[in-house]
């Protein structure tokens, strides 16, 4: 993993879109038996990404659980939360910044379009 961190750094650091290096998404599905491993992978990660590019925040996404003294979105610079506005507020850390990383409506509608109740 560590390598392909490092690899994508280096490819990708020269292009002026990328703002943050997302680290993975979703980490909280990991079986509680190797959370400590994982949350010391993103521990590394983090400083990987400090060492090769200290010009941009590390993120990690879809870290909204748990919510405990355990969060998950303390491990990196920037914290990114799943869901629409109102989940993103029942999980959000306010000590730390955060951004989208995925977003989905809980209704069937969106702007202009409308998708009857079951799919298209």
């Amino acid at each position: 993993m560590t390598n392909s961190l490092a690899e994508m750094i280096r490819v990708h650091r020269n292009h002026p879109s990328i703002v943050a290096w997302s680290l993975c998404n979703e980490p909280f599905f990991t079986a509680s038996s190797t959370m400590t491993q994982m949350r010391a992978l993103l521990t590394n990660e983090v400083a990987l990404t400090h060492q090769l590019d200290p010009t941009r925040p590390a993120a990690i996404g879809g870290c909204q659980r748990p919510t405990d003294s355990t969060r998950i979105d303390l491990i990196g610079d920037i914290a990114g939360y799943n869901g629409d506005g109102a989940t993103i507020s029942t999980f959000q850390n306010p000590g730390i910044p955060c951004m989208v990383t995925e977003y989905g409506s809980v209704t069937a509608t969106r702007p202009a379009v409308t998708i009857p109740v079951g799919g298209i």
